[in-house]
């Protein structure tokens, strides 16, 4: 994915920032709290929703994923 800085706005959350490939075109993704990143990606995909990437640990206590809904927008999933 490149670059990526993490920052925090509040004691219960944050965002980042990163740069893509020159290829890539201009884009955002929003990322959605959820209770339990696994779970919720799983449920994601149950539903019609295509994987983007796995849920993986960046760091303790924060798990992130991604995934495609249906019609073709991506969004991130951010928990434990």
């Amino acid at each position: 994915m490149g670059e990526y800085h993490l920052f925090a706005y509040s004691a219960q959350g944050g965002g980042g920032i990163g740069k893509g490939e020159p290829s890539d075109p201009p884009s955002s993704t929003p990322f959605v709290h959820v209770e339990n990143a696994q779970a919720a990606f799983d449920l994601a995909i149950a539903e019609g929703a295509t994987a983007i990437q796995k849920p993986e640990r960046v760091m303790d206590g924060v798990t992130i994923a991604l995934v495609r809904a249906p019609g073709g927008v991506a969004v991130g999933l951010s928990g434990p």
